[in-house]
């Protein structure tokens, strides 16, 4: 999720039908400019150079996890098409030998992962990293530094929601034990016991306290090490 302002207007925007590194780009309606929706930055037109403020992330989460957590939870729909009783990209979800818009062998795909492989791509300035869904899947909590961002990254077994944390709270960075259990984090620096949902401490000194998320995208290995070739891999 993007913030449409930028700098005195406001940008609306729509699908420009077009891909770049097998990625949807998007365009405004006020300038047609053309813009990454990976990196949210503008590739072509007036606006060329500018980059778009991510200011949410879009998890991936049951319904029913989401609607218990947020009651008043709002449905962003087109016409609907909430409603579809058939995913249309289930057979591509599942070919190994699908990706983008090409064929495996047309697309030369960073070998340290599979390329359909899921994983969550984090970026603070130049530098980047994917924590595969594989490692987080196992129940691992991947802490460490990207630049000036302190993370944690972790992923609910039940939900497979994936969230990235700024380990950052007030003038401490906190260190977690490197396991999630029943979808909560604990840090070891004051025993506090943290929702992986909300970023919420449930127990401990630091209840009630939150973590802030840092953005990041569920993507294909292909897509991420596309746009970011020096992506550190995160391992166990």
């Amino acid at each position: 999720m993007y913030r449409r302002r930028l700098g005195e207007r406001t940008l609306s925007f729509g699908v420009s039908g077009m891909l770049y590194k097998n990625s949807l780009l998007m365009f405004d309606n006020e300038t047609t400019s053309v813009w990454s929706h990976i990196t949210g930055e503008a590739l072509a037109g007036p606006l060329v150079g500018e980059t778009l403020e991510q200011i949410a992330i879009v998890p991936h989460s049951p319904w029913a996890e989401v609607r218990k957590a947020y009651p008043e939870v709002r449905v962003l729909s087109v016409g609907g098409a909430q409603t579809a009783s058939r995913d249309t990209y289930a057979e591509y979800r599942t070919a190994a030998d699908k990706f983008g818009m090409s064929a495996a062998a047309d697309l030369e795909v960073d070998a340290r992962l599979p390329g359909k492989a899921m994983v969550v791509g984090v970026s603070e300035g130049d530098e980047a990293l994917a924590a595969p869904w594989s490692v987080l899947e196992m129940g691992r909590a991947l802490s460490g530094e990207l630049g000036d961002l302190k993370y944690v990254i972790a992923m609910d077994s039940r939900s497979r929601t994936a969230v990235v944390f700024d380990r950052r709270l007030d003038d401490r960075v906190l260190e977690f034990e490197p396991r999630v259990n029943d979808g909560r984090l604990r840090d070891r620096t004051t025993k506090s016991v943290w929702d992986l949902m909300h970023g919420e401490a449930v127990s401990g000194p630091l209840k009630g306290r939150r973590l802030d998320i840092h953005p990041f995208l569920n993507v294909y290995w292909f897509a991420w090490s596309d746009f970011h070739p020096e992506a550190k891999v995160l391992q166990p």
